[in-house]
């Protein structure tokens, strides 16, 4: 199954659209109202066939993944996904993940951030992962 993820879309007020993966339905919450307070507009899935299913609905300006083991579904969206979309974050509990994720999907990973992510520094890079989609976008 792919996953049709496009940059780009934003809502009719201009604010872009994130969605958080997580299966921690509490951590994707939290971490979507963090996002929100922010100004970006939020969707959750709990795992890559809701992300899957949302992606398919609408268009997101950046994917916000937990990565927790090698073969979670993170893994899945990030094998599976499109050769050019949104910026993704992906965020992973071992250290010992983070330069693997990197470099086995160098064009799709925007930034691979270590548990635990303050708020204000996860707001900071997913507004740089938007920036860039969009710059991206106009080359």
């Amino acid at each position: 199954m792919s996953v049709r993820v496009q940059s780009g879309s934003s809502s009719a007020s201009g604010s872009p659209i994130v969605l958080v993966v997580n299966d921690d339905s509490d951590v994707g919450e939290a971490t979507a109202a963090n996002l929100r307070v922010a100004g970006l507009r939020v969707r959750t899935a709990l795992n890559s066939d809701r992300a899957v299913a949302c992606c398919e609905a609408q268009s997101f300006n950046a994917v916000v993944l937990d990565h927790h083991q090698a073969d979670d579904y993170s893994e899945s969206l990030l094998a599976n996904g499109p050769d050019m979309g949104p910026a993704v974050i992906v965020s992973a509990a071992r250290l010992s993940q983070l330069a693997d994720i990197r470099s086995r999907y160098p064009d799709k990973v925007f930034a691979v951030l270590a548990k635990p992510v303050a708020p204000s520094e996860l707001v900071e890079v997913v507004r740089a992962a938007i920036t860039a989609s969009r710059n991206q976008r106009k080359q």
